[in-house]
């Protein structure tokens, strides 16, 4: 059973993450509403999987990223966000992160990239695939 910790400032979409995430065979072992609280969890807990938003009061999940890497090496980091930019992603993947994904991301998809991205591929939404390529070949 993969444990999760799911990190973001909205209460109604931790539940929501946390009752599907519940449903299919994963345990959470802590929920976040900011980041510092977040890396206290995945320090004591030192889950598979940080699910963690990138728009968060006080401390952004970009700025995090790298901590809870740190607090807890094994995890892979997740970004889950609102954000369609591509430097947010670019930033996000510098950072550390294994994995980002839109909110707008359907539930069954979003745990499925879940399973991919645990057993070493990218989580990652398609139009920020596009996006990814579009920056990688402007860089290279």
């Amino acid at each position: 059973m993969p444990s999760v910790l799911i990190v973001d400032d909205a209460e109604l979409f931790r539940e929501a993450l946390m009752a599907a995430f519940v449903q299919e065979g994963f345990e959470v072992v802590g929920l976040a509403a900011d980041a510092m609280t977040g890396l206290d969890l995945a320090r004591s807990h030192e889950p598979e999987l940080i699910i963690l938003d990138l728009l968060m009061p006080g401390m952004s999940g970009l700025e995090v990223v790298g901590a809870m890497i740190k607090a807890s090496p094994s995890s892979r980091v997740v970004l889950l966000t609102a954000s369609e930019s591509a430097e947010d992603l670019l930033a996000a993947v510098k950072a550390g992160a294994s994995g980002y994904l839109t909110k707008d991301t359907p539930l069954p998809r979003l745990v499925a990239a879940m399973h991919d991205d645990l057993n070493g591929g990218a989580a990652i939404s398609p139009a920020m695939g596009g996006k990814l390529f579009t920056a990688l070949r402007d860089i290279l």
